[in-house]
């Protein structure tokens, strides 16, 4: 298992990864991810903010990082905080763990770079986007 940062060579897997967790969340009559603009997962790239897991030559986890999320967390200018965003399993590779392994990853990457780890989690059956983000259960990992 490697985790790194993903390239931009990489992105028609990232793209196949969303598409298949909006997939599945359509399929659990959830409230599923829009289509990302390429230019957003572009960006994510450059900055070394989008992330994969690989087992072997195959990409089986991706997620993207953010320092900073106000729409969610509002103002926390005075903590250092990473937020974790849209991980996305592969399909074939679902049941192995990876979100608890992400989330000691981003511990450790948080205790080197003296950041908080954050993440969210939505769940339920609401179509429009902003009651979604005023019902998002919080959950902050810590170890």
């Amino acid at each position: 298992m490697i985790i790194e940062n993903s390239q931009l060579t990489d992105l028609p897997v990232i793209f196949e990864l969303y598409h298949a967790a909006s997939d599945y969340m359509k399929s659990k009559n959830q409230v599923y991810w829009p289509k990302f603009p390429i230019e957003m997962v572009v960006r994510e790239i450059e900055e070394n903010h989008q992330w994969k897991l690989t087992l072997g030559n195959k990409i089986a986890c991706i997620w993207a990082i953010a320092l900073d999320d106000e729409l969610i967390w509002g103002n926390k200018e005075n903590e250092a905080s990473i937020y974790l965003h849209r991980i996305a399993v592969h399909p074939n590779f679902r049941g192995q763990n990876f979100v608890k392994k992400i989330t000691h990853w981003a511990n450790e990457f948080g205790k080197k770079y003296g950041f908080k780890v954050r993440t969210y989690r939505y769940s339920g059956t609401e179509q429009n986007l902003n009651q979604t983000l005023r019902k998002i259960w919080i959950r902050v990992f810590r170890y």
